[in-house]
């Protein structure tokens, strides 16, 4: 199930380390900075930090980011199954720096 969630799902340009320090204002708009990790994937990947870390699992915040970033494709979810798989493997990827 997650394989094929994940293959469906992973058409997305990923940042590869969303968090509000990689966010600076430049010449008066907000850019995301730092593309050293982008590669592709499924959206949700890209905001595990963000959303674990700087957001503190805040539903509203999360709902608003991911309704934005979400306007190219608005209809991709992914299974939760698979969601908590991306927690866990982006977890162990933090625990081996």
């Amino acid at each position: 199930e997650i394989q094929e969630n994940l293959k469906t799902n992973s058409n997305f340009v990923l940042h590869g380390d969303v968090g509000i320090r990689n966010y600076k204002y430049i010449n008066g708009k907000l850019a995301l900075i730092d593309f050293e990790k982008a590669r592709l994937g499924p959206a949700y990947q890209d905001f595990i930090k963000l959303f674990y870390q700087d957001f503190s699992l805040n539903q509203k915040l999360i709902n608003s980011f991911l309704k934005g970033y979400s306007t190219e494709n608005s209809d991709y979810q992914l299974s939760n199954l698979t969601k908590q798989y991306l927690v866990f493997t982006t977890a162990i990827g933090i625990l081996r720096l």
